[in-house]
């Protein structure tokens, strides 16, 4: 049974970054006393929250990619895909919190390991469709 250590650990940071993530948007709301359900009325909180909620976004469409890429192609491929992520989180938070508007290289380079890693396991699996043919 192969065990991909480096896909293992990196996935590992990931869930952890994005739950301290959570950490942070719970902390802004009851420093800003808003009592659930509200997710409005201060700015602090709604920037935090929405740093948190576009990670899990993107966290969603990770995780399977980076599996399926370890799987198919290799153990530090998928490590690599999910380091790359983290970097693009990284930069898309100090964005938020600084200036909103410069966030788009955070979110580009979070979008990149997902789009490449999809683009690959398809002509992948398709080259190996054809040669079973």
């Amino acid at each position: 049974m192969e065990t991909l250590p480096y896909t293992t650990i990196t996935t590992v940071l990931v869930i952890g970054y994005t739950f301290w993530l959570s950490f942070q948007a719970g902390s802004k709301r009851g420093k800003a006393d808003l009592s659930p359900p509200a997710m409005s009325g201060n700015a602090d909180f709604e920037i935090a929250n929405r740093i948190h909620c576009n990670s899990n976004e993107q966290l969603i469409l990770l995780l399977p990619l980076v599996w399926l890429t370890a799987w198919q192609i290799g153990d530090v491929w998928g490590a690599v895909a999910c380091v790359v992520w983290l970097i693009g989180r990284v930069l898309y938070r100090q964005a938020m919190l600084s200036d909103p508007s410069k966030r788009g290289t955070g979110m580009l380079i979070t979008i990149a390991p997902t789009v490449v890693m999809a683009i690959a396991l398809l002509v992948m699996t398709g080259l190996s469709l054809a040669n079973m043919a």
